[in-house]
């Protein structure tokens, strides 16, 4: 790329002189593919990878096709980053065919509680809806997803539409698209820096599955030391309110109570039509795990919740074969595992989907 710019550059200047027009485009457009290709092969080589921006039109195309799908064959998944990233859309398609499930979790904003109201308040849905929760995000006043909801009601249209599926088929083959990778990202730190811009190591595709890659060289790292900067000093099961931690511990009853009072309406409406809710309350690194498993004792707040709630559930920490994987950022499995992780809880949840899903 270095050597063949001066030359095409030359062959631009001599061809606009002879007034070629044709070879003038041509030139051009040569120029412009090799600018293109020393880019995509200097930002592969730095482990940066094609990834889907837009997050929020890229949820609300995914939403939209709840409008036009079979309820008895279509599994709605809700929940925040676990969900996106643990769970592999490939593996649930290849063991349930006959199922089509729609990911509608949405990474880093909480509680699911605004997009399952969405779903029971204004769609005609009555399928199987899986949604992944924690004792700190049920309980939750956080509205951090409505923001994804409201954007599909007031702004989605046919025209974003047809540009998010024209944008999906670019930024899902090229990584210059991607805002991280940007031409002018990578050359401001190759020219000032003197190296690449780092990468991201979550992608995303087209049916908003998340891939978190933590192989990538210093990743690991660089992502526990986000999260142990920002931990806060509050307990445990301290209890959420508008995103943010309470400053007191909650009681169980008080908890169950609330997290009750929350749900209960919408998932009787949505039950009351013949929809199904399972709540999954997915695993961390063990030394997480025993952490949260004496802030929050199952058998005081996530059981007595549920039983109240009448929804079926699978709390990770019960199963140790779904626990036994690595979690590097002590929340997330690295992509490679997700297929495996997948199998495991489909095999815990193969009999109520069964129940679920009129097949």
């Amino acid at each position: 790329g270095v050597y063949l710019f001066p030359i095409l550059k030359s062959m631009l200047e001599h061809q606009v002189k002879n007034r070629s027009w044709a070879a003038t485009v041509f030139a051009a457009a040569l120029l412009a593919a090799t600018g293109v290709a020393t880019n995509e092969v200097l930002l592969r080589a730095s482990w940066h990878r094609p990834s889907l921006g837009s997050a929020a039109d890229l949820w609300c195309s995914q939403r939209a096709r709840i409008e036009s799908v079979d309820s008895s064959r279509t599994v709605l998944l809700l929940g925040a980053s676990r969900m996106q990233t643990n769970i592999n859309l490939n593996t649930l398609s290849e063991i349930r065919p006959e199922l089509d499930f729609i990911q509608l979790a949405i990474s880093g904003r909480g509680t699911s509680f605004p997009v399952f109201q969405d779903i029971v308040t204004n769609t005609d849905f009555s399928g199987l809806v899986l949604i992944s929760e924690t004792e700190s995000t049920l309980a939750s006043d956080s509205l951090s997803q409505s923001d994804f909801v409201q954007h599909f009601h007031r702004v989605w249209s046919l025209d974003r539409a047809l540009n998010r599926s024209i944008a999906n088929e670019v930024q899902g083959r090229f990584v210059f698209p991607n805002p991280n990778s940007s031409s002018l990202r990578l050359w401001g730190n190759l020219l000032v820096e003197r190296e690449a811009p780092e990468p991201m190591h979550v992608m995303t595709d087209a049916r908003r599955q998340q891939y978190s890659d933590f192989q990538i060289p210093g990743v690991v790292e660089r992502v526990n030391s986000l999260r142990a900067s920002s931990v806060s000093p509050e307990p445990a099961n301290a209890v959420l309110e508008d995103g943010k931690l309470a400053t007191a511990k909650v009681g169980e009853k008080s908890w169950v109570d609330k997290v009750t009072a929350k749900w209960g309406p919408s998932i009787d409406k949505f039950t009351d039509r013949g929809g199904r809710v399972v709540v999954v309350r997915m695993p961390v690194s063990e030394p997480r795990r025993i952490s949260e498993s004496k802030e929050f004792p199952l058998e005081k707040f996530w059981m007595p919740a549920m039983r109240t709630l009448g929804v079926e559930s699978i709390h990770c920490f019960e199963h140790d074969e779904l626990c036994d994987f690595d979690f590097p950022d002590s929340s997330h499995l690295d992509y490679r595992d997700a297929s495996a992780f997948t199998n495991l809880l489909l095999n815990r949840l193969n009999a109520l989907v069964v129940k679920s899903i009129r097949v």
